[in-house]
């Protein structure tokens, strides 16, 4: 995750059950005014490729 043009922060998302579903999730600091770019490499157990999702999401999503 990274304001638009910037340094990004990296983090492996970690399991967790919410309603009774399993998903994965983490926290991040934001800083800046945004907009931010989200970016996720998923990787499912056994495959021998990375999947690449990215997002820009502006500040009034985040706040």
């Amino acid at each position: 995750m990274a304001g638009l043009g910037l340094a990004g922060t990296h983090c492996r998302l970690e399991p967790m059950a919410i309603a009774g579903t399993e998903t994965y999730g983490g926290y991040f600091k934001l800083d800046g005014e945004g907009p931010f770019c989200i970016a996720l490499d998923i990787r499912r157990p056994g495959a021998q490729r990375t999947t690449r999702a990215e997002f820009e999401c502006p500040l009034w999503v985040v706040r």
